[in-house]
């Protein structure tokens, strides 16, 4: 089970850092054809910054869900746009 959320309006871990290696590593599983999910589960998982983005962009979506069931039903949640936006933002926040 993932943590619950924190309330609507807050911002969960806006300074957690992503590793570059997760970065890229998540990158070229979501440029592939087929995606494995197993895969870029371990790739969040490895990673607490994509972790907390992860968590942000699902409390986005759904701001009354108080937990999420597993990393992959979050990735499934979010789909193929919602990864590549987490991937986007996690780039942007290492930029700034």
């Amino acid at each position: 089970m993932l943590p619950p959320t924190r309330k609507r309006g807050a911002t969960l871990a806006p300074d957690l850092p992503v590793a570059p290696e997760a970065l890229f590593r998540l990158e070229l599983l979501l440029g592939r054809r087929v995606l494995d999910l197993r895969a870029i589960s371990e790739v969040v998982v490895s990673d607490a910054g994509l972790m907390a983005h992860l968590v942000q962009l699902l409390h986005h979506m759904d701001p009354t869900a108080s937990a999420f069931p597993s990393v992959e039903e979050c990735i499934l949640e979010l789909g193929m746009e919602g990864m590549r936006e987490c991937l986007r933002n996690a780039r942007l926040r290492r930029a700034n």
